[in-house]
């Protein structure tokens, strides 16, 4: 093995899809026999001591002269590797992987490769997808090394502002020449002749109603629960809202901020008076809370981040346009009834006694995950029983679904439903492609059917009075031919996981900045330290300045009223890894019956807690729900113990803890390396999960 020479490409270079220095191995340049790796080419680990590491792989972005692939890697060379790279990102190489992998050794072959099936584009869209991600890509690697660039371009300083004193609210009446708009919670305002709610109201008294500028913050009935809302348009509200405009704030850039769980719960919550649907705010109150305020500059880029962000998401609130299209000549009116059998199978022998709900958002999902508790009662025996691939209806309405819910079980084998709801089956023939029937019911498309049979005064305490039969007697407009409606269900299938990558991509992003504004000065320090070139003096003095500046940073973060907790005992793995079972234990007190976890049920909790990448440890942080899981069989039963709730960060059961001088042991992802222990000056854990650090050497 040579100090310099050739590199060749191992396991212990690939880190969160990046190609990086570690361990470096190099041999004489006149012993290999190996081309050199191009610009573009992807790296795959294709086996290892460890199955979790299967798969892990990384683009080649620049040119690498000299630099060769090793053993028990694979590479990968295509016109459109941005794409390809992408594709190796998503859940559906790492189901290839787990269909064709041996069950012995942690390896994939070559043949195992062309076994493998993937959906793919035409060549010119997968390009334009390849770019968009690998634009992501670069956004991500910015924001990790936003903390350098910060101090040379900006130094922004964020303040707490009252609410009143960065936005005013006016009052302005008579404006009979503005439509009259009605507020969607969470997707600003429509004119009311577009709703379709079918709203009553008295139109010789507008001169009466609140004139709204586009872009201007209402505060409206449900406020107290949903947040501020914006307005889309210039119209007219009800005399009942509350109008608020600023001339210094960007409304892109508070719009996320007055609608989340930290302004609503823990800023809102205290100037809302009386109970039930009779709850109201109290505005002067309102008008006290403090608010994040920046410089306008700083809100409109952030703005415009967040801007190009909902441009996605648009598109899964286009899909209906989309739908439109697609009905031409060839697609036929079909009721519900001709194409699926109504299920009404009861669990008598407790074949399941998994509970489900129906969420608008997440589907069919289990009581004790969505509810943080069960809600079905004891004895589900009278409970229907629904397997994979069957529709159930929720005829709950709520601000997401109007109309209720219909979803398809995807989540578990079987599980067991409430009576209340319609569950259905497609036909045995298969009338209907099952991915088309997801979609359509993601639309609005199927609304204007259950408003026909559900009369006015129908709805009963938010639950809608519809029979079955009369629910099967719905008509949807469908292709005549099924390949194309597999063809249209395979399109949105694609489409919601391209969304679902956003999202992660998103919170990946959201993540990184957390401790930039703590780091700045760390930097700044430093920065001015090395300025100049260090005399020998200068140098034995760095670790001393370095250990001043931990001080620091320790001492500001846990400082007064802070949540955070310096922990001078943890100083190894072991440390941390008991840490974090006790955190564990703490929370999930009630799931787990007062019972501790036994070894091997804790190591089921760290085999889950072995990510071959970067994205794939964000992917688990953004949970399901808002609530970050893991689980363990004890026994015969599954156990679903959580492991962050993101509606407790800032407060609930969330742990915040500091540790300093951790030494980590050697990576272990490549079993064959002998690799040097690390240190970590800082790091910043969330319920016992090192979530940032900052590392020296």
């Amino acid at each position: 093995m040579e100090e310099t020479g050739t590199l060749v490409l191992r396991s212990s270079n690939v880190k969160n899809g990046e190609i990086v220095d570690a361990d470096n191995v190099y041999v004489n340049d006149k012993a290999v026999t190996s081309e050199n790796v191009h610009e573009g080419d992807i790296i795959v680990v294709v086996r290892n001591g460890s199955r979790a590491l299967i798969g892990k792989h990384a683009q080649i972005k620049a040119s690498m002269p000299n630099t060769v692939i090793g053993a028990f890697m694979s590479g990968m060379r295509s016109e459109h590797s941005s794409f390809v790279n992408a594709l190796l990102d998503t859940s559906a190489f790492e189901n290839e992987i787990a269909k064709n992998m041996g069950a012995t050794i942690n390896q994939i072959t070559g043949y195992m490769f062309s076994k493998m099936e993937f959906m793919i584009p035409s060549g010119d869209e997968q390009q334009k997808i390849g770019e968009h991600f690998q634009s992501l890509d670069n956004l991500i690697t910015l924001h990790q090394r936003i903390t350098p660039y910060f101090l040379k371009i900006n130094a922004f300083v964020w303040e707490q502002r009252k609410l009143g004193d960065v936005f005013k609210e006016y009052s302005e009446k008579n404006h009979t020449e503005l439509p009259a708009l009605t507020i969607i919670q969470g997707g600003g305002t429509v004119k009311r002749e577009d709703s379709d709610r079918n709203l009553m109201y008295d139109k010789s008294n507008l001169s009466n109603y609140k004139m709204v500028r586009k872009d201007d913050f209402i505060v409206h009935l449900r406020s107290f629960e949903g947040g501020l809302e914006k307005a889309s348009s210039d119209g007219i509200i009800s005399p009942a809202y509350h109008t608020f405009h600023s001339d210094v704030a960007d409304s892109r850039f508070y719009y996320p901020y007055f609608r989340s769980h930290e302004f609503i719960k823990h800023k809102l919550v205290p100037h809302v008076y009386g109970i039930r649907d009779g709850r109201s705010i109290d505005i002067d109150g309102m008008k006290t809370i403090e608010i994040p305020y920046t410089s306008t500059e700083e809100q409109q880029k952030i703005g415009d981040y967040l801007e190009s962000i909902d441009h996605h998401i648009t598109l899964h609130q286009r899909k209906p346009y989309f739908w439109n299209k697609f009905i031409v000549i060839d697609w036929e009116q079909r009721k519900l009834g001709d194409l699926v059998d109504r299920v009404t199978r009861k669990n008598q022998d407790l074949v399941s006694e998994l509970p489900l709900t129906i969420s608008a958002q997440y589907g069919l999902i289990d009581q004790n995950e969505f509810f943080d508790k069960r809600v079905a009662s004891k004895d589900v025996s009278g409970y229907y029983l629904i397997e994979n691939g069957e529709f159930a209806y929720n005829k709950s309405t709520s601000t997401d679904a109007p109309w209720g819910a219909i979803k398809r079980l995807d989540r578990y084998e079987n599980g067991v439903l409430s009576t209340l709801y319609i569950v259905f089956g497609i036909k045995a023939n298969n009338p209907i492609d099952s991915d088309f029937l997801v979609s359509y019911y993601s639309t609005n498309l199927w609304h204007k059917g259950i408003h026909e049979i559900a009369a006015e005064g129908a709805r009963n305490h938010g639950l809608l009075n519809i029979a079955p039969a009369d629910f099967f007697e719905t008509k949807l407009m469908i292709p005549q031919d099924i390949e194309e409606q597999k063809k249209i269900g395979k399109y949105f299938e694609e489409l919601e996981r391209l969304i679902t990558l956003h999202h992660h991509k998103l919170f990946i992003i959201n993540g990184l900045k957390l401790f930039t504004a703590i780091q700045c000065k760390c930097y700044l320090l430093l920065n001015i330290s090395n300025k100049n070139k260090k005399t020998k003096k200068e140098i034995k003095l760095m670790p001393e300045l370095e250990r001043v500046i931990e001080e620091k940073l320790i001492d500001q973060l846990v400082y007064g009223d802070s949540q955070w907790t310096y922990r001078e005992d943890l100083k190894t793995e072991e440390d941390l890894w008991r840490n974090f079972k006790y955190i564990l234990e703490q929370n999930n007190k009630d799931r787990l019956n007062g019972e501790s976890l036994s070894d091997a049920e804790f190591e089921q909790v760290k085999n889950q807690l072995q990510f071959s990448s970067f994205y794939k440890a964000g992917e688990w942080l953004v949970g399901e729900n808002g609530k970050v899981m893991v689980h363990v069989q004890r026994d015969t039963e599954k156990l679903h113990l959580v492991v962050m709730n993101h509606e407790h960060i800032a407060g609930g059961s969330s742990v915040y803890e500091v540790i300093n001088q951790y030494s980590a042991l050697k990576d272990e992802d490549d079993y064959y390396t002998v690799s040097r222990n690390r240190r970590f000056d800082v790091t910043l854990m969330i319920n016992g999960l090192p979530m940032i650090h900052r590392v020296e050497e």
